[in-house]
């Protein structure tokens, strides 16, 4: 059917996550309903727990409603299993197809158990693009951004939350972290109109052929 995600905004599989009542994974918020960059960013993919391809969020929104119908139509399903041990959605979907207009399959699939969250992202398809994956966390306390060393301010945040992260196998993709950034507009999160905080903001990225594969798993400490 007609390419659609919750609320207008571009959040097609994304989640936010919890472990036993702790933030882990945010939405990041709104900050206002103006179109200025600030009032548009938590709109956008980006501020969200999902990937984009050579910039295009996963699916298009109602608010795409004056683009041609057949360049917003993509094919989407979500799939739902629960096991003795886990619990597993899945989000299937052609909307990156819009591209270039060749066929692309992104399958991004949650595995929750008590004390861990696989998160997994599969694009079968044909050709060359640029990955990113983001992922959004709650700064608890008056961390500030360790500008000589991501890993440690990564670690800080992950302590805080009782979490780890298991590293990235992907040689072709690297990681960058933002905290209270304006250049780009990231590491922030809005939990009431018109208010900013601190939030941090990771991102995997790089250049990838499909199909491409790509885990993370965040489990408890």
């Amino acid at each position: 059917g007609s390419a659609i995600a919750s609320h207008s905004h571009y959040d097609f599989g994304s989640v936010v996550l919890f472990f036993h009542g702790k933030e882990v994974l945010i939405d990041s918020g709104r900050y206002d309903y103006t179109e200025s960059q600030l009032g548009r960013y938590g709109v956008n993919a980006s501020a969200h727990n999902t990937i984009l391809l050579n910039g295009f969020s996963p699916m298009l929104t109602r608010g795409d409603r004056l683009m041609p119908e057949l360049y917003r139509e993509a094919k989407s399903s979500v799939f739902f299993e629960k096991f003795e041990n886990s619990i597993q959605v899945k989000f299937v979907h052609e909307g990156f197809s819009r591209i270039n207009k060749k066929s692309i399959t992104h399958t991004r699939e949650y595995i929750f158990s008590n004390k861990s969250c696989e998160i997994s992202d599969q694009l079968l398809g044909s050709g060359n693009y640029f990955f990113e994956c983001f992922f959004h966390y709650p700064v608890l306390s008056d961390i500030s951004k360790d500008l000589d060393n991501d890993k440690r301010t990564l670690d800080k945040i992950y302590s805080q939350l009782g979490i780890k992260m298991t590293p990235n196998q992907n040689n072709k993709i690297k990681i960058d972290l933002n905290m209270s950034s304006n250049n780009p507009i990231r590491g922030i999160r809005s939990l009431s109109y018109g208010k900013i905080s601190s939030a941090l903001t990771q991102r995997f990225y790089g250049h990838i052929e499909l199909p491409f594969n790509l885990t993370h798993k965040l489990s408890q400490e």
